[in-house]
């Protein structure tokens, strides 16, 4: 199975286009971090992915007080205009090897 780390706006597309469903429905894991769950600010998208997380067809991984601090140097390190959230999901996907979807176009550049 191949793993897949999503940050908020693939979230939020998948959302408004209607395929959660469908999304969820592919042969993949599927992760993210509390930072881009806690972006999720419309109710109705909290809801529906607090759905998948509760099926657990939504790994969200929670970083401690250490793990934050890491982001933030991540974010000095690596030079780049990118939210703590998109540095989050980045160094997420770079220890983990997974890969990383993203619909944001300074992430996908920064994640090259």
């Amino acid at each position: 199975m191949d793993y897949i780390i999503n940050d908020t706006n693939i979230l939020i597309d998948i959302y408004d286009i209607d395929l959660i469903e469908e999304f969820f429905c592919l042969n993949f894991s599927f992760h993210t971090t509390d930072f881009v769950i806690d972006e999720l600010v419309d109710t109705n998208q909290r809801d529906a992915y607090g759905l998948r997380i509760k099926s657990k067809q939504l790994q969200v991984k929670t970083h401690t007080a250490k793990e934050v601090i890491e982001i933030v140097s991540f974010k000095g390190e690596i030079g780049s205009n990118v939210s703590i959230t998109d540095c989050s999901v980045l160094l997420f996907a770079h220890k983990t090897s997974y890969t990383l979807i993203t619909g944001d176009g300074k992430l996908r550049n920064t994640a090259k």
